[in-house]
């Protein structure tokens, strides 16, 4: 009986020696560590909403707080803390994730006679950059150089860094500047710009594609990509690849371009009206001599005319409205094409330029493409470079001045037409 009592109280007398002992580091623990740890115990691990009670209100909508729904972090443990001369306390925590652990930062400070953690990790969502170049820095560190709008910034990776792929736009989700989510941005492919504005891309086959407002412009040089400080498009260029992240909404923010897919031997000229003052009619009015074609590529819609039928294309509100002989034939804000048979001229019955001696209009070789636009219709005229100079040199300059003077023009009206191209 007194072997069972000895027993039993040596038991007691162990959980009672241990209990204390686990009291006395409680109570001996850094308070600004048991702070972060009682916040990462709420953030982290139960996910409820008492982490709140730790943190200053000024952080209450910082991003770091966003995180706890994405459950990147899998468990922590404190490290280290020291005090600063201003009365801060700066805690360091090792936090576990899917792919390894990064060493982050809290600040805490003792305010009315409580500890609030007053610094968070610094936490960065950049949506929309370009990677450069991995290098690895350990065997489970790897140095990520990524390019945002021309600046160059670096990472930490600790994952499988050969799944970032080099040269192609991705989000980065940076903590202390670990990349904590690496994500490919969605791909549009354009066959050819046809415009651009401050708010859009315009295909020639998917129409108007919206940009962002910070949108940036990359063009391929060699094997790398190489940020254009004025972000311009050329018009006319084919084959060109828009991205826009995966969350947030559904505008482009980044461009790459390949110069070698601007046009070489064709022009595109926008036409002003008769006097000269302006870029935009009202109306447009085509004939052909020859047959031609007019359609719309987004609408599906195309139309067969007969050599010397006469069309209407009116500007109503932001559409465009093809007319034939007084019957709406169809309306659409997107572009439409003229098209002749047989290398047929087109010609623009009201619009008139003193050098074709015409007045039943001018005629213009190529394709007429009419854009509507909120101030009215845009005539443009796609043409052959050579085609290009049969007008615009007797344009510019009268027959009797001879021949040699008409090289010389041809020429310069030639060049400024290449550099044109390459603008």
């Amino acid at each position: 009986m007194n072997k069972h009592i000895i027993t039993y109280l040596s038991i007691a007398i162990g959980i009672l020696l241990a209990t204390l002992a686990v009291l006395f580091i409680f109570l001996k623990a850094d308070p600004s560590e048991k702070t972060v740890e009682l916040f990462l115990e709420s953030y982290i691990k139960n996910k409820d909403d008492r982490f709140l009670e730790f943190l200053s209100p000024s952080l209450k909508e910082h991003p770091f707080i966003n995180l706890i729904s994405h459950e990147y972090f899998i468990d922590f443990k404190i490290l280290d803390s020291e005090k600063s001369d201003a009365g801060l306390s700066k805690v360091w925590v090792s936090i576990r994730l899917k792919d390894g652990t990064i060493t982050v930062p809290f600040a805490v400070e003792r305010i009315q006679n409580k500890n609030y953690i007053v610094s968070l990790p610094k936490t960065s969502n950049i949506d929309a950059a370009i990677p450069v170049e991995v290098t690895e820095k350990d065997k489970k560190t790897s140095i990520c150089k990524i390019d945002v709008k021309g600046t160059h910034l670096y990472c930490l990776s600790i994952s499988n860094s050969e799944k970032i792929e080099i040269g192609s736009p991705a989000s980065f989700l940076l903590v202390e500047d670990y990349i904590i989510n690496y994500e490919p941005m969605i791909a549009t492919h354009i066959d050819k710009v046809m415009a651009v504005s401050q708010d859009y891309i315009e295909d020639s086959i998917n129409g108007k594609i919206p940009i962002a407002s910070e949108f940036a412009v990359y063009e391929i040089k060699k094997e790398s990509v190489e940020y254009l400080l004025d972000s311009h498009i050329p018009i006319g260029i084919r084959d060109i690849v828009l991205y826009r992240p995966k969350q947030g909404n559904s505008k482009n923010k980044i461009a790459i371009i390949d110069r070698q897919n601007l046009p070489r031997n064709v022009i595109r000229v926008v036409l002003n009206n008769s006097n000269f003052n302006g870029l935009f009619h009202d109306e447009v009015t085509l004939s052909c001599d020859q047959a031609f074609t007019v359609k719309n590529i987004i609408d599906s819609q195309e139309y067969s005319f007969e050599k010397g039928d006469k069309i209407t294309i009116r500007h109503d509100g932001a559409e465009a409205v093809l007319y034939h002989e007084g019957v709406r034939l169809h309306s659409s804000p997107n572009r439409w094409y003229v098209e002749a048979k047989d290398d047929g001229l087109i010609v623009v019955n009201n619009i008139y330029r003193s050098h074709t001696h015409n007045k039943t209009g001018t005629p213009y070789r190529g394709t007429l493409e009419i854009a509507p636009s909120e101030n009215g219709l845009v005539l443009v005229n796609e043409v052959f470079l050579e085609h290009y100079l049969y007008s615009v040199v007797p344009s510019e300059m009268p027959i009797r001045f001879g021949l040699e003077a008409l090289k010389v023009q041809a020429i310069v009206a030639r060049s400024y037409a290449l550099r044109c191209l390459e603008s």
